[in-house]
């Protein structure tokens, strides 16, 4: 901490900061010290401090050689302080290397992730886009299939509309076949003739085929309408299945754009990793490194 003088205002300095302002080294400065030409004391920790009033007279006087040689316990003295400052340094520096060293491995150990995340995301992605293609694939099959359902339901309500037709002429036919037997009856017991007779009998012959043809058409008819609900229940069945498929793609592609988002997500955050430049330890910068 630096403490203020009360009488001029100027304050106590470290060593390094009383040998930048007077352009000397440390060793010179505490030899100032030691020569009782700067002021001094200790700080909190027992660090030195130096009080320099009047910085331009000190200059030249703190450079000048020495008029008479300091005692060996007081060049040793301020040579351990030196010693002891330095070691201080240091192990304030490597803690400060070890605590970006720190860092820099977290940021490693982070990009690592990142990439090991942008890879599975890019994987899961093309897993995804294949599945998509398979799903439009079948999508594809199935409408080729309704189409196909759909044309044989065409087809099947024309054949039931023209086994109608023919079912309405049969029944037609039969009518008239039943007004001329009724006739040919009527006119066989007034006259009792062995030709209207025979005639009858050909004309219930004739009745009897025209209902065999309209039970046939009737038959036809059920068939055809059998069929129709078979294709009808069939298409409404594939309607169904498209439409789960088609929720199932659209959750698979709402998938996909998450896991894309993700990936991009994990390269800006390896981008910027990389972008950061790492800073300089106090060896390396001492080093030149």
């Amino acid at each position: 901490m630096v403490k203020r003088r009360a009488d001029d205002g100027l304050h106590f300095l470290t060593v390094d900061e009383a040998a930048e302002v007077l352009g000397q080294s440390r060793l010179r400065v505490r030899e100032a010290v030691a020569r009782g030409l700067l002021e001094s004391r200790r700080d909190n920790e027992g660090r030195l401090r130096v009080d320099i009033p009047d910085a331009p007279r000190l200059i030249s006087e703190v450079g000048a050689p020495a008029k008479a040689d300091l005692a060996p316990d007081a060049v040793v003295s301020f040579l351990f302080d030196e010693v002891e400052e330095l070691e201080a340094t240091l192990s304030a520096k490597d803690v400060q290397i070890a605590r970006l060293s720190g860092l820099v491995e977290g940021q490693g150990a982070a990009l690592e992730q990142a990439e090991a995340a942008l890879t599975a995301s890019e994987g899961s992605a093309g897993r995804l886009a294949e599945v998509l293609d398979r799903a439009l694939a079948h999508l594809e099959d199935d409408t080729i299939v309704i189409g196909r359902l759909q044309d044989v339901s065409g087809r099947a309500l024309d054949h039931l509309e023209h086994v109608s037709a023919e079912l309405d002429q049969s029944l037609a036919q039969t009518a008239r076949f039943e007004e001329l037997l009724a006739r040919a009856v009527a006119l066989a017991e007034t006259r009792e003739d062995g030709r209207l007779g025979e005639a009858a009998d050909r004309a219930f012959a004739l009745l009897e085929d025209a209902v065999a043809c309209a039970e046939a058409a009737q038959a036809a008819e059920a068939k055809g309408a059998d069929m129709l609900g078979r294709a009808l229940e069939a298409g409404e069945r594939m309607q169904v299945e498209i439409k789960a498929r088609e929720a199932r793609i659209a959750e698979q592609q709402e998938t996909i754009e998450t896991t894309l988002s993700m990936s991009e997500r994990a390269v800006a955050v390896a981008a910027l990793a990389a972008k950061q430049p790492q800073k300089k330890g106090f060896l390396r910068r001492l080093l030149g490194i």
